[in-house]
C-alpha cells in the first residue's frame, strides 16, 4: 500500500482478499490461552499524594501517576 501525504484526518479504504489464503503444516487450534496484564479498569478518580504527585486510580485497582 502506498499513498502521498494527505491532510490530517483523512481515510483511506482497504479491500483485502483472504479467499485464498492458506494454512500449512497443521490444523490451527488454540492449546493455551494466559492473561499477561491487568484485568479492563475505569477511571475512578484522582489524588494528589503527599509528595504532590497526581495519581488516576482506576476501577481494577491500579493507579498511575500523572504528574506533579
Amino acid at each position: 500500500v502506498h499513498y502521498e501525504k494527505q491532510e490530517e484526518g483523512f481515510s483511506i479504504s482497504l479491500d483485502v482478499n483472504f479467499s485464498s489464503s492458506t494454512q500449512f503444516a497443521q490444523p490451527f487450534s488454540v492449546l493455551s490461552v494466559e492473561q499477561d496484564g491487568f484485568t479492563s479498569g475505569r477511571l475512578d478518580g484522582l489524588e494528589i499524594d503527599s509528595s504532590g504527585t497526581i495519581r488516576a486510580n482506576y476501577t481494577n485497582g491500579q493507579n498511575n501517576p500523572l504528574g506533579k
